[in-house]
């Protein structure tokens, strides 16, 4: 039988990140082992199939949970993983990626930055970045979404997701599209993920701009 752990109710709030223009000049990937796109992929594919098996609170499977601490960004800047502690966190992330539009013959860039600002109890997810066409052709859509989930424990061994949201954009008939946007939540969370990512709809195909780099820095 499933186990589940009553949470907090998430809040929300939208404000505006400046505009950064470059790439950090050093920059640490994060997490080593994604040596590759088709990695980064796979990775990413296996992450969004354990969040999709599990609810706010519901304790995952051993394997699942050693799966996300493996792969996602460790939260926790004090304590223990039993016992959370959190001092004040700034983590930057700087993503980008590409993918081809063959109605328009041009290429879909998608690059900007994310911030997970983690407090002691209350932390704040927001993001600054765009998808851009090279040729300036304009498409039926264009949009952006960040996939963010906060992971925390309950007991010795219960790994559970302590909040799970997307924050989405999208413009009509357009060759530019930024986001700027933020989200609060609160709990102790010991690891999370991200997941940038841009689509792009023409009027014979939606079609994905996955991130190809990601760095925290």
């Amino acid at each position: 039988m499933k186990k589940f752990l009553s949470v907090g109710v998430v809040a929300m709030s939208l404000l505006a990140v400046p505009v950064a223009n470059a790439a950090p000049e050093t920059s640490q990937q994060i997490p080593a082992s994604f040596m590759s796109q088709k990695q980064q992929l796979e990775i990413q594919k296996k992450i969004d199939q354990i969040n999709q098996k599990y609810g706010i609170g519901e304790v995952f499977s051993p394997e699942d949970a050693q799966f996300i601490q493996k792969y996602g960004t460790k939260a926790s800047t004090k304590g223990s993983e039993i016992s959370p502690s959190l001092d004040v966190k700034n983590d930057k992330w700087y993503f980008k990626g590409m993918a081809i539009s063959n109605e328009k013959n041009s290429v879909l860039r998608m690059e900007g930055y994310a911030y997970v600002d983690l407090g002691v109890v209350n932390h704040t997810v927001s993001t600054n970045f765009f998808v851009k066409d090279s040729r300036e052709e304009y498409h039926r859509k264009l949009s952006n979404s960040l996939h963010f989930t906060a992971y925390g424990v309950v007991g010795r061994d219960g790994f559970v997701k302590i909040a799970d949201f997307t924050l989405y954009n999208e413009c009509s008939n357009a060759n530019f599209c930024q986001q700027n946007k933020s989200q609060d939540f609160s709990g102790l969370p010991v690891y999370y993920t991200l997941t940038p990512k841009s689509t792009f709809t023409d009027s014979f195909a939606e079609v994905d701009v996955p991130y190809s780099e990601m760095f925290k820095f």
